[in-house]
């Protein structure tokens, strides 16, 4: 009987050491897992439209705001209205950014002058309300001209007005992927569906 308990310690200790061994061989012939971080860009790329003196494409440091892309895109025009903008917004690479236009070009006229020798009244005149933009006719180039519209939009309505007709109310550009409510209620008092 000590015989058989000899046996089995001795086959308990053999099968520990074998296991322990397999563990360090295992642990030895291991690869180190190494996470390299991702590469982090040294410049964007933002596509300036709107109320900018030269819009287009600007390629600006990583962390750019909202204001450097207006400066990188000569500056604001007269009828950009930016208290619609936190210019201390940080840009992302390949965003669209919208400077928005409304605040109407007004220009002095002079009224006639009275017969009384009185001098002449200043009467600042609105500018002409802009031309809606026709959703049954426009081309892409002209969608792409309404604010929040870029190119992959401009295209989906054209194809939308191709494959379904002619739109027979405003409200149909909400069918069209990418196209919010927040965003159709924007463009509804710029479109038409003509008449």
């Amino acid at each position: 009987m000590a015989r058989i308990v000899q046996i089995v310690v001795w086959l308990a200790v053999g099968a520990v050491l074998a296991i322990g061994l397999v563990l360090y061989w295992h642990h030895q012939t291991e690869r180190a897992i190494v996470i390299q971080p991702l590469p982090i860009n040294a410049t964007i790329v933002v596509d300036v439209r709107g109320g900018v003196a030269t819009p287009g494409v600007v390629e600006l440091p990583a962390a750019s705001r909202v204001s450097d892309a207006v400066a990188a895109s000569g500056g604001l025009t007269s009828d950009a209205d930016v208290g619609q903008l936190n210019l201390a917004a940080r840009l992302a690479d390949g965003q669209k950014l919208v400077i928005p236009t409304g605040v109407p070009a007004t220009t002095v006229v002079a009224a006639p002058a009275p017969a009384t020798g009185q001098p002449a009244v200043q009467i600042p005149a609105t500018s002409a309300p802009k031309s809606l933009v026709n959703l049954n006719t426009a081309s892409a180039d002209e969608l792409k001209a309404l604010p929040g519209i870029g190119e992959v939009l401009a295209g989906r309505i054209v194809a939308y007005r191709e494959a379904n007709g002619p739109f027979r109310s405003v409200d149909q550009l909400g069918e069209i992927k990418g196209i919010s409510p927040k965003l159709l209620e924007s463009l509804r008092p710029m479109v038409t569906i003509g008449g």
